[in-house]
């Protein structure tokens, strides 16, 4: 007990620590109006654009206050504004004032100006309280009673120094270091994975507290929650497994548990730092609302007039948690990242019980977390088919890790577990349905080919994928009637007038611009581009050693999973890189290849766990080999991760 309170006071140093160095060396608050602004920032309409320009309205008043803020020294406070009046109306002037003692007033024009404020230390009192006062203002017509003052595109305030972290960043700093020794001390790690894990930790939170305007507002406590959550969640299973000491859970177990759930917690307060944009994650909190409305049935349209079901797997999920968290944007955050991490750590049983490679199965679950594409998909708030991958994940792994007697009390739970899963993965999003059948079918055909004893497996695949498919029909595409007449219809009517389709709309007089489609050629080229950048090309040159290490074992469960599995990636890379599509439709051939990818990524990162693993044991060159290209899968990933909040 005594060493689990000293690692957690070192850890808490140690975040401290790191937390100064970062903070001293940061651009101090940054507001860029391409996103949602900060609750500390009040009198500012939301975003709009101008051509390539974001910026937001402020009214007659805009009051930025920055609690906390370290006065021991000189700071300069830049607005980059402009009057934006047409002209008929007066230029205004904006007058900025700082804790009621200092002011300077500018007058405005319709071109962007910074105009800066120099603001003087004040030692005596931490904080700062800036107002942003425009006139005379406007208000544009009856269909818009906004009173407008100036056009914002950018705020920043920089220290003439370097500041100390204001004191709600220290206590999330102690808060989520401290949280995580304590939790990783009871679970028994060595003294070197304690100051490693922790030093992550540290530098992550230090990070993200230190960058945009991560130190400010709500955002700090929300930090030290989600990581804090983490953290009790590692410590609750490390004092359940004390309690069995018949079935306790080996130490590569837990580390796997810890690894998921604080690598999870990271990505979390990365997506929900205030300089993250929100992309579509307004729109999915609506659909969220209306299913709590009770309106279930929703299509979404294509370019061409083409309409397809959406799926609510993930808001039906999210539905009872409504009421608990009335941010429904975090809420739906939090459930997918959530259901990720639950997936990404059951690598780890498929690893550990069909490869006996603990090592492996545990390296597995930090890559996991690593591969760049999710952090596409779920930071472009696509968060619908992020949480179908990650169930469809689940029901793979329920399959390859079933008992080999399937008619047991045991067997019985996990396939009506991978049904489960495998129902709502399909009622999670359409492009599921085809990619996680055609995994699961793969897999089925390779257990077939691989002899009597994994005959069982295979038919009780293929029946569950039957009856899923089958569920979720009755369950919610059913109701899509006139959705699929009216797509026929569609397809059947640019069927006959083929001279029509890709050219100008009657009324348009400018001319046409044609573009050829691409050879085939050029699409396996995109193809293999768009899949290096979206999994990682150190990741992908560990996958020819996984496969001689999985190869080893040619009529194993595991490696039948895996051709199965790998073949499935590969075919539906092909059919989507060698289907010809009319030049309106290439994006959406691009896009379906990253939807091949984000299904199927997760066997690429178990053979390369597996392929760093036999490097590993070839000696020192192979170590050499594994430990760069396993180097080069985390900065790829921290540099993802570092993407959705910048630095």
């Amino acid at each position: 007990m005594l060493r689990v309170a000293a690692s957690a006071v070192g850890a808490v140093l140690l975040g401290l620590v790191l937390l100064f160095v970062v903070y001293g060396r940061s651009d101090g608050l940054v507001l860029e109006m391409d996103r949602h602004q900060p609750a500390f920032v009040s009198g500012l309409y939301a975003t709009e654009r101008d051509g390539e320009t974001t910026f937001a309205w402020t009214s007659g008043r805009m009051v930025i206050r920055l609690a906390g803020l370290d006065r021991r020294v000189d700071w300069t406070c830049t607005m980059r504004m402009r009057g934006a009046r047409e002209s008929h109306l007066p230029m205004p002037s904006v007058t900025l004032a700082y804790d009621a003692a200092g002011s300077r007033t500018v007058p405005l024009s319709n071109t962007y100006e910074d105009i800066a404020i120099n603001i003087p230390a004040r030692p005596e009192r931490p904080g700062l309280t800036l107002t942003v006062d425009v006139a005379p203002t406007f208000v544009p017509g009856p269909g818009d009673p906004r009173e407008l003052g100036a056009q914002v595109d950018w705020i920043r305030c920089a220290p003439a120094a370097s500041p100390r972290p204001p004191a709600a960043t220290l206590r999330a700093a102690a808060v989520a270091t401290g949280s995580v020794a304590l939790a990783l001390g009871a679970a028994g790690a060595s003294v070197a994975v304690l100051l490693s894990a922790t030093g992550l930790v540290g530098a992550a939170v230090a990070l993200l507290l230190s960058n945009g305007n991560g130190a400010f507002g709500p955002y700090p406590a929300l930090l030290a929650w989600i990581v804090g959550t983490a953290a009790t969640i590692v410590l609750g299973v490390a004092v359940a497994a004390r309690l069995m000491p018949r079935r306790r859970p080996s130490g590569a177990a837990l580390a796997a548990v810890a690894a998921s759930s604080i690598l999870g917690a990271l990505k979390l307060a990365a997506l929900t730092h205030p300089a993250k944009a929100l992309v579509d994650a307004v729109f999915q909190a609506h659909r969220l609302q209306a299913v709590m409305a009770g309106n279930y049935f929703f299509t979404q349209p294509l370019p061409d007039g083409v309409q397809f079901p959406y799926a609510i797997g993930l808001y039906v999920t999210a539905l009872p948690f409504a009421g608990l968290l009335t941010d429904h944007v975090l809420l739906l955050r939090t459930v997918v990242i959530a259901a990720e991490a639950l997936a990404g750590g059951c690598l780890y049983l498929l690893l550990s019980r069909l490869f006996r490679a603990p090592a492996a199965a545990v390296l597995a679950v930090v890559l996991f977390q690593l591969v760049p594409i999710p952090y596409v998909v779920i930071g472009n708030a696509n968060l619908t088919n992020a949480f179908a991958e990650a169930a469809a994940l689940l029901a793979v792994v329920a399959f390859a890790c079933a008992p080999e007697r399937l008619r047991s009390p045991a067997g019985a739970a996990v396939l009506l577990l991978a049904a489960a899963c495998t129902t709502l993965a399909f009622l999670s999003h359409v492009s599921t349905i085809v990619l996680l059948a055609a995994t699961l079918g793969a897999v089925a055909l390779a257990l077939l080919a691989g002899g009597r004893p994994h005959r069982p497996l295979a038919f009780a695949i293929a029946a569950v994928v039957v009856v899923s498919g089958l569920v979720a029909t009755g369950l919610y595409y059913r109701h899509f009637t006139d959705v699929y007449v009216r797509a026929l219809d569609r397809v059947r009517a640019t069927d006959a007038t083929p001279a029509d389709r890709g050219g100008p709309d009657v009324d348009d007089d400018r001319p046409a611009v044609l573009v050829r489609p691409l050879a085939w050629h050029e699409r396996a080229g995109d193809a293999v581009r768009q899949t290096t950048e979206q999994v990682g090309l150190p990741l992908l040159l560990l996958l020819p050693a996984g496969a001689v290490a999985a190869a080893r074992h040619p009529r194993s469960r595991g490696a039948l999973v895996l051709v199965g599995w790998a073949m499935a990636w590969i075919a539906c890379l092909f059919g989507g890189t060698m289907t010809r599509v009319d030049t309106q439709y290439q994006r959406y051939a691009a896009e379906f290849i990253g939807r091949v990818n984000l299904a199927c990524y997760p066997v690429a990162v178990v053979l390369a766990s597996l392929g760093a693993g036999y490097l590993w044991r070839l000696g020192i060159a192979g170590r050499l080999v594994a430990g760069v290209l396993t180097a080069g899968s985390v900065l790829i990933g921290t540099a993802a991760w570092r993407g959705w909040f910048g630095g």
